[in-house]
């Protein structure tokens, strides 16, 4: 007995350090809901969500459907909810924004009042509130670059967005804006000193710490620019972070958070790090004009055409981030719906604002 008592010890012991390590790599947000969305063989679907953190997916799955996408949403909070329908091209597209589970209820309506086939819907809170800078923000720093929503679509008509402007911008920005610089661009520049330090946006897990040959800066195999770096060998982390309701489940959301053209890293893969933990430090390796961080974002989680993602990182190419890479301070125009969330599927993704209170970076004029 003693020793059937020593194994359900140890078993409990283990499953409270996965727990304790699961919620060292996540970040809870009580006030969320969860939702589901599911198909069936003969065409038919379901959309459920549950303002308490309940499981909407387990009566979908009862009846024989499947699970096409699960995650959080506000529940007193700005949410955006993009659905396809006709399987399976999906040439069907509708969306809605509003106010907790009204544009959800909206969009199941509107999808059901066809009855339209193989619906799947896509939920994203405007706001997640889980970054904080990754570089103190009292250091001299300027930005450079951003994120270009015309990526997919190619170009955009930013009258749709509240401005005055092309009717076909190359380049447009979170705020809906034509910028004149920056084509397909997907992530953030910020000029400053070699030897900042580069910190964790979020509490998360290092899925990548590297040194990625960029090749040199006229080789145009690896696709490289004509730049004045230290050196073509370029040191770049990655880091997931995972949102819940709760400690643990199964709805989650999940994001990479990318630095790169860095002196020097002081993480390994695998390593659980915290937020604000210092992780490397900036510089001007690999394909890079000047001293800066390049940081850009990454959507595992509920994405225009999976449920959940995989990132992969490669010798050559890089890696497999393009169609998954998300604006980190959200689509914020006067008018309009975020573009590169339907515009360009299959790629695509809802974009999030992810900074806390006060910690996101300027981006100057962008």
């Amino acid at each position: 007995m003693k020793k059937n008592y020593f194994r359900i010890f140890i078993a409990i012991a283990f499953l409270g350090l996965w727990s304790s390590v699961a919620f060292a790599q996540s970040t809870i947000i009580p006030e969320m809901g969860h939702y589901c969305s599911g198909t069936y063989p003969n065409g038919g679907w379901a959309f459920t969500s549950d303002t308490t953190g309940g499981d909407p997916c387990k009566a979908t799955v009862a009846s024989g459907g499947s699970i096409m996408r699960k995650g959080l949403y506000a529940n007193n909070d700005w949410n955006r909810v993009v659905y396809r329908c006709y399987p399976p091209n999906y040439g069907f597209v509708g969306i809605y924004e509003g106010i907790g589970n009204a544009p959800l209820t909206a969009a199941f309506n509107a999808a059901k009042l066809d009855s339209k086939p193989g619906c799947i819907f896509n939920v994203s809170p405007r706001s997640m509130p889980i970054f904080d800078s990754p570089f103190p923000l009292t250091v001299k720093y300027s930005h450079t670059n951003g994120f270009d929503f015309a990526r997919g679509p190619k170009t955009l008509n930013v009258s749709d967005y509240g401005h005055s402007g092309s009717t076909a911008a190359k380049v447009v920005n979170w705020k809906g804006r034509e910028v004149g610089y920056g084509d397909g661009h997907a992530g953030h520049d910020w000029d400053m000193p070699t030897g900042t330090e580069i910190r964790a946006v979020a509490d998360g897990v290092v899925v990548n710490a590297r040194v990625f040959d960029s090749g040199p800066c006229t080789d145009p195999l690896k696709k490289a620019c004509t730049c004045v770096s230290d050196s073509q060998y370029q040191k770049e982390v990655s880091i997931r972070h995972t949102v819940r309701r709760h400690k643990i489940g199964s709805y989650y959301e999940q994001f990479i958070s990318y630095y790169a053209h860095l002196s020097s890293y002081s993480v390994r893969e695998g390593q659980v790090v915290r937020r604000g933990e210092v992780i490397g430090y900036s510089g001007n390796t690999g394909c890079s004009f000047s001293p800066h961080l390049h940081f850009h974002v990454v959507r595992l989680t509920n994405t225009s055409d999976q449920r959940e993602e995989t990132l992969n990182f490669h010798p050559v190419t890089h890696s497999d981030a393009g169609d998954k890479l998300i604006e980190p301070y959200g689509w914020e125009a006067p008018k309009g719906f975020d573009p590169w969330s339907w515009m360009s599927y299959p790629e695509g993704a809802l974009s999030v604002n992810l900074w806390r209170p006060g910690q996101a970076p300027s981006t100057g004029t962008w």
